[in-house]
């Protein structure tokens, strides 16, 4: 079921990035930008409807100084590893990147990041896509939903902003 769900939304949103003239892209990263964004065969790729911490965030974490931004950036890293990433491309962010669903093997990287915690469902864009990742990851306390940690300013404003009303 969830493939389907998938499959569904990956190709209503490739049929929609046609006017952008990309679609699926793929290969090993030439870079790791931060946790949500990465460059392949010379593209800079967002992955679409989630936000990490930028890698000069840091976070607070019972009390001390946390290098949220550098951390997720690691956690994308080695989720990777040596392997081959293959992003379908969305559309484009208004700072001209391809806005993409990527995945490694069976693993979609967008849904992995904020299932884990190291990312937020950006709502704005998602439609409320990886929602329910990010409950989960609150319900377990993992990575930026830690107990303890307070997020940036910054973060917590970008959090503001992509807020959509989702169905409960």
């Amino acid at each position: 079921m969830r493939l389907a769900v998938w499959t569904i939304i990956s190709f209503s949103l490739v049929y929609s990035a046609s006017a952008y003239g990309v679609g699926a892209l793929q290969g090993k990263p030439t870079s790791i930008t931060d946790g949500d964004t990465i460059i392949i065969n010379g593209h800079k790729i967002r992955f679409h409807g989630i936000d990490t911490p930028e890698p000069n965030e840091r976070c607070q974490r019972k009390g001390e100084d946390w290098d949220c931004g550098g951390d997720a950036t690691r956690a994308l890293t080695e989720r990777i590893g040596s392997g081959v990433v293959e992003c379908d491309a969305v559309g484009a962010d208004r700072f001209g990147r391809i806005t993409a669903l990527c995945f490694v093997g069976d693993t979609m990287l967008n849904d992995w990041l904020v299932r884990n915690g190291w990312g937020l469902d950006y709502t704005r864009y998602s439609h409320c896509a990886f929602r329910k990742a990010e409950q989960s990851a609150k319900k377990l306390g993992l990575n930026l939903w830690a107990e303890g940690v307070t997020l940036t300013p910054k973060l917590v404003k970008r959090l503001d902003k992509r807020k959509k009303n989702c169905p409960t």
